[in-house]
């Protein structure tokens, strides 16, 4: 029998004072926090009290009613992040800037109080109460040295359930990093899906049987990359999703591993039409929008995310009441490379993993702004070590995995992309770009001359 998440309970506890979640109770604090959150935006932020305006001093009537409130999106947290605060900055605990790789638009910038740092530990500390048992170490393969980075707070959420936690950063030399682990004695890890991709693939032989369990998070992490960690490395893999605006979590996967288990206690999530930002039913794809419901520093009120996403409802296979949410990967804005395709990493791991003997994948982007110059996508890839192919073997697997991608394919066969590939050790690969895997240069390319 699948156990039922811990966030059924948790939640149920801290929304309606239950041991097990009632979908309409849930719903009843919902609203009552959403309202609540509505009204104090408009008393005490500049931003919301010019927006929404027209909010009635008697609130929505149903959460159906938040539909008609305006989205708000990235933009905002660039150019009116100070106009957004409802708090004096002196009680600002920490302030996250991030600035979107390859964009020209101000930096976003996120503030988060003590409280709201506090939320999110309690939300680690249950999640992987699942995946942790007391006296397991963990090792986290992610930043920790700044105060209330990831790294920092699992460690601090970690000490609730009598499991040590270390910090190793991004992983950099999977050689090395398998050496911390065996040295530690991990035995459960958290770290980006590329990265532990390229962690497994690499170093299959010396971990394998030694982990029992993965987390990942960061980044996308489709069913096929989790299914070739947990076949590599003998253990169950989690995925997690969330983002600085939701507070660093915003669901994670249970035992049933059938879609992730939303934080309902701190945040609505909708999924809306990209176009006409209008709401569509569960088990339909749009962009993911979300509200935080306790937050008093900076609340977001239906923010879009820029994610794509679908709602599977309520009705897990754990037995758990708590919705769930399906990440897909693509990015609404990614950059379009044709009409109706915006390229995205996960297109190129798709492809490129395909071709057994890949451990690591970097990828550049390089966008042609003339009609006749093809767009170059420049790949730097390493081979997991001891290869049983020779290079010049891979790198065919490679191009033809790429011509046989539904995504990649048609943009190589039509000669609107030109794709070109280097090789490197593993350490090298991941150490381009850190976290970031795919880099989009949008600078005008030079038009090339015709071969004769």
């Amino acid at each position: 029998m699948i156990p039922r998440t811990p966030l059924d309970s948790w939640i149920a506890s801290q929304t309606h004072r239950s041991d097990r979640l009632d979908p309409d109770l849930l719903r009843n604090y919902q609203l009552r926090a959403l309202n609540e959150t509505i009204a104090w935006a408009v008393g005490k932020s500049p931003f919301y009290r010019e927006r929404l305006d027209t909010f009635s001093e008697s609130g929505l009537g149903s959460l159906d009613d938040l539909s008609g409130l305006p989205i708000m999106d990235a933009r905002d947290l660039g150019t009116q992040s100070l106009r957004i605060l409802c708090i004096s900055q002196g009680d600002v605990e920490r302030v996250v800037t991030l600035r979107t790789s390859g964009s020209t638009a101000e930096p976003k910038r996120v503030f988060f109080t003590a409280e709201d740092i506090e939320h999110t530990k309690n939300f680690f500390a249950v999640g992987m109460s699942q995946m942790v048992a007391p006296g397991d170490t963990l090792l986290v393969l992610m930043p920790g040295a700044a105060p209330h980075s990831v790294g920092d707070l699992l460690k601090s959420a970690l000490t609730r359930l009598d499991a040590p936690c270390n910090v190793y950063g991004f992983v950099d030399d999977p050689a090395a990093v398998a050496e911390r682990i065996i040295a530690c004695g991990a035995s459960v890890l958290v770290g980006l899906p590329g990265q532990m991709l390229a962690l497994a693939r690499d170093q299959e032989a010396a971990l394998r049987s030694r982990i029992s369990a993965v987390l990942l998070s960061g980044e996308h992490a489709p069913p096929w990359l989790t299914r070739d960690i947990a076949t590599r490395l003998g253990c169950e893999v989690f995925v997690h999703f969330g983002l600085t605006e939701t507070g660093l979590g915003g669901g994670v996967e249970c035992r049933a591993h059938h879609g992730l288990h939303l934080r309902e206690a701190d945040l609505l999530f909708e999924i809306v039409d990209p176009q006409t930002r209008t709401p569509v039913p569960d088990g339909e794809a749009g962009e993911i929008v979300i509200t935080t419901l306790r937050r008093r520093g900076m609340p977001l009120i239906r923010y879009a995310t820029g994610d794509a996403g679908l709602l599977l409802g309520r009705d897990c296979p754990c037995g758990s009441r708590v919705q769930r949410l399906l990440p897909l990967g693509a990015r609404i804005h990614d950059y379009p490379v044709s009409p109706g395709l915006h390229l995205s990493m996960h297109h190129v791991d798709e492809a490129v993993f395909r071709a057994e003997g890949v451990s690591a994948c970097h990828a550049t982007l390089h966008v042609s702004a003339w009609p006749d110059t093809p767009d170059s996508l420049a790949l730097t890839l390493a081979a997991t070590s001891p290869s049983s192919k020779n290079i010049d073997t891979l790198e065919t697997d490679v191009r033809t995995s790429l011509l046989d991608s539904p995504d990649i394919g048609p943009l190589l066969q039509d000669g609107s992309l030109h794709a070109t590939i280097a090789w490197t050790s593993a350490a090298k690969c991941l150490a381009l770009s850190g976290p970031k895997r795919m880099l989009t240069t949008r600078t005008i390319m030079e038009p090339q001359p015709c071969p004769n």
